[in-house]
């Protein structure tokens, strides 16, 4: 893992893209391989949980609203988070009948996702939980696993970017769920591989 120490900024040496997927950083005699998407989904969680926690978030507005036909139960549902959906920046005006129409998402929605956000986030709602800070964990969950399945392809300067975000981060190793963002080799590894 990046043991990056909480109370000072530790000097990364290097930082190489490697394939589309994957960057090495290497820093104080250790290598360590961060797998860029998950790190991604780690970046994004912690983003839209400080969006929650601030209750603000900018909206990028549609120049056609998207309409959306839910079912009933999903629409008393968003009925009741419609707040929660506005305070991530999606911008809905509920036109009965089981119909919505979409006016405005977050900016990191993508136009050709937003049906499947929403209805991701209307399941994750359906399921009750114990409190609401579990709750927006889940909605930060929710909306960070589908920021991070767009594909899309790394430059160096994108992975630049994802190692000083994920530095930054209270949680560097895991995503919100799921496996490891990076695993690190030190210089004792290497001698024990190299037989020296």
């Amino acid at each position: 893992y990046i043991e990056f120490d909480s109370s000072s900024e530790q000097k990364i040496d290097t930082i190489v893209h490697l394939g589309n997927r994957y960057a090495a950083v290497a820093s104080g005699g250790t290598l360590s391989v961060i797998d860029l998407t998950r790190a991604r989904e780690r970046i994004a969680y912690d983003r839209y949980i400080a969006i929650m926690e601030s209750g603000f978030s900018s909206s990028q507005q549609l120049l056609f609203p998207e309409r959306l036909t839910l079912s009933e139960q999903e629409y008393e549902l968003l009925e009741e988070a419609v707040v929660d959906f506005a305070v991530l920046g999606f911008d809905i005006e509920l036109k009965g009948n089981a119909t919505i129409d979409v006016r405005g998402i977050p900016a990191n929605v993508t136009t050709d996702s937003i049906e499947r956000t929403i209805f991701e986030l209307l399941e994750t709602l359906s399921v009750p939980v114990s409190s609401q800070q579990i709750r927006k964990e889940k909605i930060a969950q929710t909306l960070a696993k589908s920021e991070s399945m767009r594909r899309i392809t790394y430059t160096q300067s994108d992975a630049e970017a994802i190692v000083a975000q994920l530095q930054c981060s209270k949680e560097q190793y895991y995503p919100p769920a799921g496996k490891r963002i990076s695993f690190r080799i030190g210089e004792d590894e290497f001698e024990k591989r190299l037989g020296n």
